[in-house]
């Protein structure tokens, strides 16, 4: 009877720059588990920047006491003008790079998938997707909800008042068709 391969449920970003490196491992649900953050010395060359990413990554990792072998994917912010289809950094003046497969480097050296991305690219998604401002946006979403589609308000009582998040080209009020009235819209709003 043979083992099943133990599920690969963890992934590592890993943000890279002029003077810093940092790899971050994260569970299934995200959640992060460890971290290690050392300098890059892009001044050593290419060889020797490429090793201390591995490094970083290989003892983020053991920090986690996660092997390589559980490790679904590796995403990694890069600075500079990047070819993502083929996975190089084009160029990174700040490292000294030109035309390096780091896409397939990371693959080769964890076995797992990779991608690279343009480390402002990354940030701005992060920020977007799950950083303060998406607290923002999910919290007023829940106390619309609240009030219109749960009925908790004391102002307008156990209704529910259909409210779409959606905001298309033409904008929110012009696409909704409401079923309540101007002066009901405003209360929610204001609740």
């Amino acid at each position: 009877m043979s083992e099943e391969p133990e599920p690969r449920k963890y992934w590592v970003g890993f943000d890279l720059g002029g003077t810093k490196m940092l790899a971050v491992v994260f569970d299934s649900r995200l959640r992060e588990v460890a971290r290690r953050r050392r300098k890059t010395r892009a001044n050593e060359g290419e060889s020797v920047s490429l090793d201390r990413i591995a490094e970083t990554i290989s003892q983020a990792l053991e920090s986690a006491q996660v092997p390589a072998t559980a490790v679904a994917g590796i995403g990694a912010g890069v600075p500079g003008p990047l070819d993502l289809q083929r996975g190089l950094v084009l160029e990174a003046p700040n490292l000294g790079w030109k035309n390096v497969a780091l896409r397939d480097f990371l693959a080769k050296r964890f076995g797992c998938p990779a991608v690279i991305c343009n480390d402002v690219d990354a940030g701005v998604f992060g920020e977007y997707s799950a950083g303060a401002e998406n607290d923002l946006v999910q919290a007023t979403r829940l106390a619309r909800r609240m009030v219109a589609h749960w009925g908790m308000s004391e102002k307008l009582g156990p209704v529910a008042c259909h409210v779409s998040d959606e905001h298309p080209f033409l904008g929110r009020d012009v696409y909704e068709q409401r079923e309540f009235s101007e002066h009901t819209a405003r209360i929610i709003d204001d609740e």
